[in-house]
C-alpha cells in the first residue's frame, strides 16, 4: 500500500500529529516573538518621548519672581503676583525695580560676589546707551578696585515720573572705610528712560518685569 495512503487511513499517526504539534508551537513562538518585537519598538517610542519632554521641561524656567515692596521702615507695602507676557506692570512695581537698579549701579561692596551679582544685574537691565555709559562710568570708577580701600552704600530717596515718561531719581551715596566709619556722603540725581518688554525667560531673577533701561543721566547734587 502506498505510504500516502497509508497515512490517511490512519489519522490517529504518531508522526503526523508530532508534526502538527511542532508546527503549532512554531507559530506560538513566532507570534510571541512578534507580540514582543512590537513591545520593545512601543516602550523605546515612549521612553523616547518621555525623555524629550524632560528634557524640554527641564529647559523652561521653573522660577516665578515676585516683587515686594517695603517702606523706609522695612514694612511691606505690597506684594507682586507672578508676571505673565502681556500683563500690564504697576508704577510702584517700575519705580521699585529703578531703586534698584541705582542701588546696585552705584553701592560698592566688600564681598567680591556680591558686587559681581549686582553688576550683572545692572547689565541685565541695560541696553541701548545706557549699556554704553556703564561701562564707560565703571572704567573712570573701578568698583572692585575702590572696594579695596573703601565701600559705597547707595539708599535711593526718591523715584519719581516726569511727564515725559522719563524717571527722575534722587539718592545718597555714604563712603565708609573698611573700618565701616564714614568718610563722605554725596547726593545724586538721574535721569533714566525705560522700555518695558515681555519678561525674558534666561534673565527672571535679575530682570523679573522686562523693564530696560536704554539712557541714563545722572550727576552730583552740588550743595546750595
Amino acid at each position: 500500500m502506498p505510504l500516502a495512503s497509508m497515512l490517511n487511513a490512519n489519522p490517529e499517526n504518531p508522526y503526523l500529529a508530532a508534526s502538527a504539534a511542532l508546527r503549532s508551537e512554531y507559530e506560538r513562538l513566532a507570534e510571541s516573538n512578534r507580540t514582543l518585537r512590537y513591545g520593545l519598538i512601543a516602550t523605546a517610542t515612549a521612553l523616547t518621548f518621555t525623555s524629550a519632554l524632560c528634557l524640554y521641561l527641564a529647559r523652561k524656567p521653573h522660577v516665578l519672581p515676585y516683587v515686594v515692596e517695603f517702606d523706609k521702615a522695612g514694612e511691606v507695602l505690597g506684594v507682586a503676583q507672578p508676571f505673565a507676557a502681556g500683563q500690564r506692570v504697576s508704577e510702584a512695581v517700575i519705580r521699585f525695580e529703578l531703586a534698584r537698579f541705582i542701588t546696585d549701579a552705584r553701592s560698592v561692596l566688600a564681598d567680591g560676589a556680591a558686587e559681581k551679582a549686582a553688576l550683572h544685574r545692572v547689565y541685565d537691565m541695560a541696553r541701548g546707551a545706557a549699556a554704553t555709559t556703564l561701562p564707560e562710568w565703571y572704567r573712570k570708577h573701578p568698583p572692585f578696585e575702590i572696594a579695596a580701600k573703601e565701600t559705597i552704600q547707595a539708599e535711593v530717596g526718591s523715584v519719581l515720573r516726569e511727564p515725559n515718561g522719563v524717571y527722575e531719581v534722587r539718592w545718597t551715596e555714604t563712603a565708609r572705610d573698611l573700618n565701616g566709619d564714614a568718610l563722605s556722603t554725596t547726593h545724586w540725581r538721574a535721569l533714566l528712560a525705560v522700555q518695558l518688554e515681555a519678561p525674558d525667560p534666561d534673565k527672571l531673577l535679575s530682570n523679573p518685569i522686562g523693564l530696560y533701561v536704554t539712557e541714563i543721566d545722572w550727576s552730583e547734587e552740588q550743595a546750595s
